[in-house]
């Protein structure tokens, strides 16, 4: 006898899923980036002789 399956409970909880990986993710590599682009920006500007800008 087949088994009775609610197909929207299981959509529901995928959809749930993949948005909270989707932001949880974007949070971090945000606050990833923020973090090594502010250290290497600050490294980059220790060092005038290899500026780029000169």
């Amino acid at each position: 006898m087949a088994e009775a399956v609610d197909v929207n409970a299981k959509w529901d909880a995928c959809i749930d899923l993949t948005v909270r990986r989707f932001v949880y993710s974007s949070m971090a590599g945000a606050f990833g980036g923020l973090l090594f682009f502010s250290q290497f920006s600050f490294f980059f500007s220790s060092l005038p002789h290899l500026s780029v800008y000169q």
